[in-house]
C-alpha cells in the first residue's frame, strides 16, 4: 500500500450468499496499518453451522479497497446419535449419546440441555470429544413431566457448535389392579 490504512471491520462471506461480521478482534478495530507492515488479528466469529465449507474472509478498509481471502474450515459432524429413556429402569434417569463421526478435529463439549434448562450428568462437564468419538451421558433428572410429550435435546460446546435432537418420550405408564384375591 503507498499509504497507511484504516482497518474497519473483519467479515465473511458463506456459501448461503449471507455476511457475517466478527462479533471482537485483537486488536480492536478501527486499526491504523502503517505503510509496510503488517498486523494478524483474532477474530470471533461462530462458524459452526458452516463446517466444511469455503469461507471468503474480508477486511474492510476505510477509503479503499480491503483484501479478501477464501479459507475452508474444519469439518465437524456433531450429532445427538440418541437419546434413550428407559421406563422399566427408572424415571429418574436417560442417557444421551452424542457422536463426532468423520470430524476432522476435537470439541469441548461444556452444556446439555433438555427443554432449554440445563442438566446435571456423568460423566461431568466439560468433556473433550475426540474425532470420531462417541460419549454416552447418563442425565439426572425425573423425566415423568416429559412422558408422552416430545423433548428438546441440545448439546454445546466451548468452540461454539451446537448439535440438536427432537425425541418423543415413551407414554405415561399406567398401573392399576384388576383384581384382587383372598385364598
Amino acid at each position: 500500500s503507498p499509504s497507511a490504512v484504516e482497518i474497519g471491520r473483519i467479515i465473511a462471506s458463506t456459501n448461503d450468499g449471507l455476511l457475517h461480521g466478527a462479533s471482537a478482534t485483537l486488536p480492536l478495530l478501527p486499526y491504523q496499518l502503517a505503510r509496510g507492515n503488517s498486523q494478524t488479528f483474532k477474530a470471533s466469529l461462530n462458524w459452526g453451522n458452516y463446517s466444511g465449507q469455503a469461507l471468503n474472509v474480508i477486511v474492510l478498509v476505510t477509503d479503499g479497497s480491503g483484501a479478501t481471502f477464501q479459507a475452508t474450515t474444519p469439518f465437524m459432524n456433531l450429532t445427538i446419535a440418541r437419546v434413550d429413556f428407559h421406563p422399566e429402569i427408572s424415571v429418574t434417569n436417560f442417557n444421551i449419546t452424542v457422536e463426532s463421526k468423520q470430524s476432522t478435529t476435537f470439541v469441548d463439549l461444556e452444556t446439555i440441555t433438555v427443554d432449554g434448562s440445563e442438566v446435571p450428568v456423568a460423566p461431568t462437564l466439560p468433556i473433550r470429544l475426540e474425532p470420531n468419538g462417541s460419549v454416552t451421558f447418563g442425565v439426572k433428572r425425573n423425566w415423568t413431566d416429559l412422558q408422552g410429550k416430545e423433548v428438546a435435546v441440545a448439546v454445546g460446546t466451548h468452540q461454539g457448535y451446537v448439535a440438536y435432537a427432537t425425541v418423543t418420550a415413551p407414554p405415561k405408564v399406567l398401573l392399576s389392579i384388576t383384581s384382587v384375591s383372598f385364598n
